[in-house]
């Protein structure tokens, strides 16, 4: 279980992981020698991993989509290394009911997008929700 004290940093850390701990320190009221404690706790006990979350449509990717697809129980395990693989597979997740999986996927153009779905149905058998 987590304290209420590890939570709250938790919090600021999510909205801003960049955050100085003497920041951090000011906004949860807590020592800064704790602070530092507490994280590398959080670090080795449950933090995957600090990220980046961009703005991809500065960079030049203005196609964005949630795609849901189902595919033959034969080629599920190579459809899923596939789009874990694929450059502009985004997030996928593992889905139940009529679906297989959802991709969060982000290309440059819409044209490229659809190139992307005509491969998954045309390598893969894949529909697409």
């Amino acid at each position: 279980m987590i304290s209420s004290k590890d939570r709250e940093a938790l919090i600021y850390l999510r909205k801003d992981a960049r955050m100085t701990l003497s920041k951090l320190s000011r906004a949860t009221k807590t020592p800064v020698s704790t602070l530092f404690n507490r994280i590398k706790k959080q670090e080795e006990n449950f933090v995957k991993k600090f990220t980046v979350l961009l703005d991809y449509r500065k960079i030049g990717y203005l196609a964005r989509a949630y795609v849901v697809m189902k595919v033959h129980r034969k080629d599920k395990e190579e459809l899923r290394l596939f789009l874990h693989r694929h450059k502009n597979v985004n997030s996928l997740y593992k889905v139940n009911h009529d679906y297989d999986f959802l991709t969060d996927v982000v290309f440059k153009d819409y044209v490229e997008l659809d190139g992307f779905l005509e491969e998954l149905q045309n390598d893969f058998a894949v529909k697409i929700g």
